[in-house]
């Protein structure tokens, strides 16, 4: 008998004793491990462009399926941030493909455990951040830490939901400048078109990204709180939490691991 079978098994004893909250227990239960048993079953992301940051390049860019080439941000556009994730993310060396895990709040990352696999399959670690992300990096030869940033980009009119992933240099710049002195409720976050200049340990330079911000409008206020109600709703999906019984005005927990999407990743 498998675990699912035993589940199934424990909802029908639940059924006949009318134990209506265990039964949900359970059925929740069962599609959290399903979720992590095969991340397929996902749903997709509500974020329309995913977007990293190239250092060399100066710029913030996505991966374009239809012209298959990366499209720039544009850096007069300014961000609406709604929510801030970390995970493990990157292009595996070793594997020859992309990697990732699934992503926890922030503030969660001490006790919530990542799930770290490659795209092709052939490697697997879980467990809490600081206890495998040396390991991580070392056996994949290229996966580290990433802050995963859900915000609405305001360019041209539109409010688009989108997603945005850090590392390295830009994600310090982030955590000193963004999250220490910026109130992301209260203003948007503007991207400065000046930059701070770097070397690596080759001596080839890389740029940084500064940032700036200013007041939020009561208009971007709505659709904050709009955009804000559809991340929710996909966290809590992958999840397999009930819109019957969640109030999306909170944070969304930590999901599991997100539907791969190999095809479209610039690697």
């Amino acid at each position: 008998m498998n675990p699912f079978e035993r589940i199934d098994m424990l909802i029908g004893y639940a059924g006949i004793m009318e134990d209506n909250l265990f039964i949900n227990q359970l059925q929740t239960l069962k599609k959290e491990i399903m979720s992590f048993v095969n991340p397929g079953t996902s749903v997709p992301s509500p974020a329309e462009k995913k977007f990293e940051y190239k250092a060399r390049e100066k710029s913030f860019v996505y991966y374009d399926k239809e012209k298959r080439e990366n499209v720039a941000m544009d850096l007069k556009a300014y961000l609406v941030i709604l929510e801030t994730y970390s995970c493990i993310y990157g292009y595996s060396k070793k594997f020859n493909c992309g990697g990732y895990s699934n992503e926890v709040l922030t503030f969660d990352l001490k006790k919530e455990p990542l799930t770290v696999r490659t795209f092709k399959g052939g490697y697997e670690k879980i467990g809490l951040y600081h206890d495998i992300e040396a390991k991580v990096n070392k056996e994949t030869q290229g996966l580290k830490l990433h802050k995963s940033i859900y915000a609405i980009l305001v360019a041209e009119g539109k409010h688009e939901l989108i997603n945005i992933k850090v590392s390295g240099s830009t994600m310090g710049e982030w955590i000193e400048h963004v999250d220490k002195e910026i109130d992301t409720d209260k203003n948007v976050l503007v991207i400065s078109d000046e930059f701070l200049e770097k070397e690596d340990n080759d001596g080839k330079k890389y740029y940084v990204p500064k940032f700036d911000s200013k007041p939020i409008t009561d208009e971007l206020v709505t659709v904050a709180i709009e955009k804000a109600g559809v991340l929710n709703k996909y966290f809590n999906e992958l999840k397999g939490i009930s819109e019957d019984t969640v109030d999306n005005s909170k944070g969304t927990g930590t999901p599991p691991l997100p539907e791969p999407e190999a095809e479209g990743l610039p690697f």
